[in-house]
């Protein structure tokens, strides 16, 4: 080999050498913000799961739908419609609230949280072993009643990422009562 050969080789080893190193640090750098992001998206959780625990407003929102729940059970078995929700009232610290916005002032609450986690902004794996089982059984106990708004307001698109991930989330069983809802639904509607 000549030198004038070995020169250009090895300025050709040097150029692969440094598009190398510079891909490696490109992988690295990308692996530190991904673990970053993790980080960042498992604190954002933790702090959305504190705020629901602690914050009054959203401790009393669950608490009406936790009451609206037991006026409307009261001898109802299954999946409430529209029917079991009418016009009721609740009352609420000395005041009268509609079912109706009870039921959609914590369904668009899990609406919301089923975009942050399908976003990102929310880790799916903490919310599901905080939340899952009320979240899928709050979704079987008014399927019905959101699958009817749907049909009645043509709004098919209402609930729908909570209603997505609640299936998701759904054991068979669970999944086949969503979807009995749904039929009943549609049923309803002819």
């Amino acid at each position: 080999m000549t030198s004038n050969e070995m020169a250009a080789w090895v300025a050709a080893f040097g150029t692969i050498l440094s598009a190398v190193v510079a891909l490696g640090v490109a992988i690295v750098a990308f692996l530190i913000n991904i673990q970053k992001d993790r980080q960042g998206n498992k604190y954002n959780t933790i702090q959305y799961i504190r705020d629901q625990a602690s914050n009054p407003i959203l401790i009393g929102m669950f608490e009406q739908f936790r009451q609206a729940r037991r006026t409307l059970r009261n001898g109802h078995i299954g999946s409430f419609g529209m029917d079991q929700v009418g016009e009721r009232e609740i009352s609420y610290e000395g005041r009268l609230i509609l079912v109706d916005d009870v039921i959609k002032k914590l369904f668009n609450y899990y609406e919301v949280t089923a975009i942050g986690i399908k976003d990102g902004g929310l880790d799916e794996n903490i919310i599901k072993d905080w939340w899952r089982t009320s979240y899928v059984l709050d979704f079987i106990d008014f399927a019905i009643y959101v699958y009817q708004r749907r049909l009645r307001d043509d709004a098919g698109r209402l609930f729908i990422n909570y209603e997505e991930l609640a299936l998701r989330w759904a054991t068979e069983d669970e999944a086949r009562l969503i979807e009995d809802a749904q039929a009943k639904a549609r049923s309803w509607w002819r």
